[in-house]
């Protein structure tokens, strides 16, 4: 039938418990508009039993998931779809849906031809009219490039943090051969072998997140040892509290920019003090301030953090990516910089 625009000016009228009167008026049946629903979505739509069986699969899901026969499927477990691996994340999403609860997870699993492929996958009941769940809504949505990309990604980065610690390895192996030649300068040779490997610690902040690294003080201490140069750093007013691995990436970004450019230009060259402290906001947000003093202010005109150079840019874009924000200044003794960071799973 075709509908015409009477019939969509009134389409654009209708309430939500008119919804049926009017496919009913363009003599369009409810499970044919639902199938029509489902089937615009490129996602692997699913409908299946309380028990977790398949009933529906969508046009789109029966392409991405390579199935050539839908019927075939019918009635199997959902469960047994998935690789042996993923099978405790369905049989957990199913039994949240039966409690009338959503779940969502992500795992891998390939295709029916075999391709490989990973999903993320939220799971949701519908309820009947009697309130008990009578059928459950599981939507998988292809995730694999992504997922390629992340993995990249973190091979790249860990492939820098190898070739990093490897250069600082070999820094210090020179400094210490170095001064078996000239005794005079053992001490200074073991003070900078030693800021070297403090600094090869903290690279390893920014790529492999463990207890250590996400734990605030922790994280803090690692970012700053190396760096300390002539200030006096003080970092007691921290809050013990764990962060998540973008929120510890992105701290670690913020507080190697600070330290270079205090090495640079401010109180970590020239001596002088820079204090850390931080507070939670309503225990979701990350506020930290970082403040610097030291007697040659007129050493800040050539601070990035007065010009907005480019490496605060670049660090401001990247907390902006976790949904933060970050404010650079000079303040009446030295540079000034604070930091508002979502720390909140």
């Amino acid at each position: 039938m075709i509908i015409n625009d009477g019939l969509i000016d009134r389409a654009r009228d209708c309430a939500v418990g008119d919804v049926v009167a009017f496919l009913d008026a363009c003599d369009i049946s409810p499970a044919g508009a639902l199938r029509a629903l489902l089937d615009q979505s490129d996602d692997c739509v699913k409908i299946l039993s309380p028990e977790g069986r398949l009933l529906f699969m969508n046009s789109g899901g029966i392409r991405v998931m390579e199935v050539d026969d839908f019927d075939r499927l019918k009635g199997e477990p959902w469960a047994a779809l998935w690789p042996e691996a993923a099978r405790d994340n369905i049989h957990n999403a199913i039994a949240t849906a039966q409690r009338r609860e959503s779940a969502r997870f992500s795992a891998a699993c390939p295709t029916a031809a075999g391709t490989p492929k990973y999903w993320d996958v939220a799971v949701s009941p519908i309820a009947g009219a009697d309130g008990r769940v009578s059928l459950i809504l599981a939507t998988s949505r292809d995730m694999t490039a992504l997922r390629q990309r992340e993995l990249v990604q973190e091979t790249i980065s860990r492939e820098m943090t190898h070739r990093l610690r490897n250069a600082f390895a070999l820094s210090k192996a020179l400094l210490v051969t170095a001064a078996r030649e000239a005794p005079e300068h053992q001490a200074f040779a073991s003070d900078v072998a030693g800021r070297l490997i403090a600094l090869a610690r903290a690279q390893v902040a920014l790529v492999e997140q463990d207890s250590a690294a996400s734990d605030l003080p922790s994280l803090v201490q690692r970012c700053l040892d190396g760096m300390g140069g002539r200030a006096t750093v003080d970092v007691t007013t921290l809050p013990d509290v764990s962060l998540g691995e973008g929120p510890s990436r992105a701290l670690a970004l913020v507080l190697g920019e600070l330290c270079t450019n205090s090495l640079k230009y401010g109180a970590m060259r020239h001596g002088g003090n820079v204090s850390i402290t931080a507070r939670l906001d309503a225990a979701t947000t990350l506020l930290l301030d970082w403040d610097e003093s030291f007697e040659q202010d007129e050493a800040l005109g050539d601070s990035s953090l007065s010009s907005g150079g480019e490496g605060v840019g670049l660090i401001s874009r990247i907390v902006s990516l976790y949904g933060g924000a970050l404010t650079t200044g000079i303040g009446p003794g030295g540079g000034r910089c604070s930091l508002q960071l979502p720390i909140a799973s």
